[in-house]
């Protein structure tokens, strides 16, 4: 059964996970079945490895982590109270007024709020949940697997250091604590029905939609596939997260720092192991 290095990545972030599981969970609610569902996960994607590696499943082999990433993250949600209790929005509050003298989302909202604006910047936020896809097939099928891989390595990175800081720091995100909600059309019930039905508290700091924006931002500019397109999709989703306050100004930017510092470190890596096996 061959591993390639994203197959490598994943088990090596679960085994990390489960780690801390075994370390830090015990006052969790659940702990034992958390315990149990984490370890049959590492199990079951061992099966599937061998599965499609077996029966040359190369295409379901190549894309089942998009599907599972989502679990993955919603998986943070039950783990965020495991190592320190309570979230530390205060202090992102009290460093944003203490650099900024204000609030930029509740700025942007005081000025621009209108259904016409907010259901733009909804479906600039619903935009997240296509640019993976969209840029991953079109790497897929006309750039090739090998560069694929690359692209889908470095956006795996990039997911599981967001999902590990996410256990370490706790911040919930504005939107947990303000009871009037920013209406808008369409977009606006799609993604209120996301967050209602796999969204947990805790999943703030960094934004991985900005991180994994900017990543897919990088890969198109790299492959030349409508870079002009995600730039306007990047800039307006990152200003999305702010003015719909599902992130803090502060959270942004670590995702910008986050997505940086994992593409240079997935592309240290692959030229490290000077190839990638798929």
């Amino acid at each position: 059964m061959a591993l390639n290095l994203v197959d490598k990545l994943t088990l090596l972030y679960l085994i990390l996970v489960g780690g801390l599981i075994i370390v830090f969970g015990e006052n969790l609610p659940y702990f034992h079945k958390i315990c149990t569902i984490h370890l049959l996960t590492i199990l079951a994607l061992l099966i599937f490895y061998f599965v499609t590696y077996k029966f040359n499943l190369k295409f379901i082999r190549d894309w089942y982590l998009i599907i599972i990433v989502t679990f993955l993250y919603e998986e943070t949600g039950y783990l965020n109270q495991m190592i320190f209790h309570g979230f530390w929005d205060n202090y992102i509050s009290v460093v944003e007024h203490a650099v900024f003298n204000c609030d930029l989302g509740k700025i942007m909202i005081s000025h621009f709020n209108s259904f016409l604006i907010n259901e733009i910047m909804y479906f600039f936020y619903f935009s997240y949940y296509l640019i993976i896809p969209v840029l991953g097939v079109i790497i897929y099928f006309k750039k090739g697997r090998k560069e694929f891989h690359i692209f889908l390595f470095t956006l795996m990175l990039t997911y599981y250091v967001c999902y590990i800081l996410y256990i370490f720091i706790p911040i919930a995100g504005p939107f947990e604590y303000e009871s009037v909600r920013i209406k808008g059309f369409f977009f606006h019930r799609i993604i209120h029905f996301f967050y209602e039905h796999g969204e947990l508290p805790g999943s703030a700091m960094p934004s991985s939609h900005v991180a994994i924006a900017l990543v897919v931002l990088i890969y198109s500019k790299i492959f030349r596939i409508g870079f002009p397109v995600f730039l306007l999709i990047f800039t307006m989703l990152t200003i999305s997260t702010m003015y719909l306050r599902y992130h803090y100004f502060l959270d942004v930017e670590a995702g910008i720092i986050t997505g940086i510092i994992c593409f240079s470190l997935s592309i240290d890596i692959i030229r490290r192991k000077k190839t990638i096996h798929f």
